[in-house]
């Protein structure tokens, strides 16, 4: 195998695991960013579900209340 042949080769093969590795990146990044908006959905969720509890509670206290008066 002759040096600009072996040379030809090296730089495909670079060329070829740059580009798997922007492929990667990407994927990574998607994922990330899914996860970052699951979870910020959950967090959100929670958060609302914690602030209406004590309302529901108290609405729910008073409809009770109607009913027995």
């Amino acid at each position: 195998m002759t040096a600009a042949t072996a040379l030809s080769r090296r730089n495909d093969d670079v060329t070829s695991i740059k580009s798997e590795l922007m492929l990667i990146k990407w994927m990574m990044g998607f994922v990330l960013a899914f996860q970052i908006g699951i979870f910020a959905k959950l967090f959100l969720s929670w958060k609302t579900r914690q602030n209406l509890r004590p309302r529901q509670r108290h609405v729910s206290y008073l409809l009770d209340a109607r009913n027995i008066g």
